[in-house]
């Protein structure tokens, strides 16, 4: 048999307990090298390292 509840549960109780499940978290920011604030453990075209390694192709700077 499958587990049943020994009482009904009212819908104040079951409203308190769901009141908190859609809340918004905030997002977790880093600064990274440039000062820019971006989340963790993201690779951007301004930094493209993670960890040390090169993830990112950029572009060359040309030498006249």
């Amino acid at each position: 048999m499958a587990a049943a509840p020994k009482r009904k549960m009212s819908s104040s109780r079951k409203g308190r307990r769901l009141a908190h499940q859609w809340k918004a978290k905030l997002a977790q920011l880093t600064k990274s090298p440039s000062g820019k604030l971006v989340m963790p453990h993201m690779v951007t075209p301004e930094n493209p390292f993670y960890k040390g390694v090169k993830f990112l192709r950029t572009k060359a700077k040309r030498v006249k």
